[in-house]
């Protein structure tokens, strides 16, 4: 047991050191000359986002006639549609689809984006959510990129808080942050493990060689991080994260705490759809916490070290992603968070595979 614990201790250290070169802050920036956007947001019930989430995307910094905004209004029982179509009136680049009815087959979101990439104006796209609130210059660091060659863009969803927000609230800016260092490092290494689908852009040409999302079609989850496992899976696109905070779209956290769990169910329970390359070291990742939780009992002085390993090469990285990332707002949280994580990661691997969770439908 010793020996496994200080050899799987240094084999961490080893991980982290080595996604610690993937995190570096992107030099591409915005030249002023734009490529054509269009902007797809799939809603539905979305009547409390929809229209902040519309005031930021009509305020980006970018040439009004470079870019359009299709929101797709999915099955919606509220004013959602109403709201926008409402918007659309004032900013003739806004344009409405709804869908009233579902597929048998075909995940529901899924469907809205793909019916939104159909009917797409430009071979340029970007999605966001209808609870994402792009800054000023989202669309401008995309056209950036886009136009260095990038077939596939990542980005920085960061949760929304403040001063008065609570505990749970700051560690789960600073998990999330965790997620997000990992996609930047991984994409910069070559091997994008991760994507937020509140941020993220890709050439219409992708999803058409693809057909869509493919065997993933059907899962009701996943349209960010299944679909870049299928670009992946081909080694033909370049995929790039923007590191830029002119890039960030912001979020608000899970409301309440069952909004939480089913979250995070729903995050673990697609694990087992990766990639091999990528499942392996994930099971590694949990088996390793295991460990650690299980050596408490079994081998105390030998978990200690090897936790204390572990907490200073995590400590060290969500520092280094909190400069690239330009997000350093919960870092002092970080010390409860590092003991926590780890009931945490083992509770949520295990309940993603034994339960279904909740989401619109």
């Amino acid at each position: 047991m010793e020996v496994i614990l200080i050899l799987s201790g240094f084999a961490y250290i080893t991980l982290i050191l080595f996604l610690l070169t993937g995190l570096s802050q992107s030099k591409i920036k915005y030249n002023g000359n734009p490529v054509p956007i269009s902007i797809i947001v799939a809603a539905h019930n979305e009547a409390g986002n929809i229209l902040p989430c519309l005031q930021a995307l009509t305020a980006q910094n970018y040439p009004p006639d470079f870019y359009e905004i299709i929101i797709v209004d999915d099955r919606s029982g509220d004013e959602t549609f109403r709201l926008a179509s409402d918007f659309a009136k004032s900013y003739p680049a806004v344009r409405i689809i709804q869908i009233n009815d579902q597929v048998e087959g075909f995940s529901p979101k899924k469907r809205a984006i793909a019916t939104a990439i159909q009917q797409a104006k430009y071979s340029f796209l970007a999605f966001t959510d209808a609870d994402g609130r792009p800054g000023p210059g989202w669309l401008s660091t995309i056209s950036a990129h886009y136009s260095a060659g990038a077939d596939m863009i990542l980005g920085y969803a960061p949760y929304l808080i403040s001063d008065k927000s609570s505990l749970m609230g700051e560690m789960l800016a600073l998990e999330y942050l965790s997620h997000q260092a990992i996609a930047a490092a991984t994409a910069n290494l070559g091997f994008p493990a991760t994507c937020v689908g509140t941020n993220m852009a890709y050439r219409k040409q992708i999803f058409n060689d693809l057909q869509g999302f493919g065997r993933f079609k059907h899962v009701q989850s996943g349209d960010d991080d299944l679909f870049l496992n299928l670009a992946r899976e081909t080694g033909k696109y370049k995929i790039v994260y923007m590191t830029n905070p002119d890039s960030h779209v912001f979020n608000a956290p899970p409301k309440s705490l069952s909004a939480f769990i089913q979250q995070r169910i729903r995050y673990a329970s697609k694990g087992f759809r990766y990639q091999i390359g990528l499942v392996i070291p994930l099971l590694l990742f949990v088996f390793f916490n295991i460990l650690i939780l299980a050596g408490i009992w079994l081998s105390p002085i030998y978990t200690m070290f090897t936790f204390i390993l572990k907490f200073i090469a995590d400590g060290l990285f969500l520092r280094k992603a909190g400069i690239v990332l330009g997000d350093r707002r919960s870092f002092s949280v970080y010390p409860l968070t590092a003991f926590l994580h780890i009931p945490y990661v083992i509770f949520f691997s295990i309940l993603g595979q034994l339960l279904n969770y909740k989401w619109g439908n």
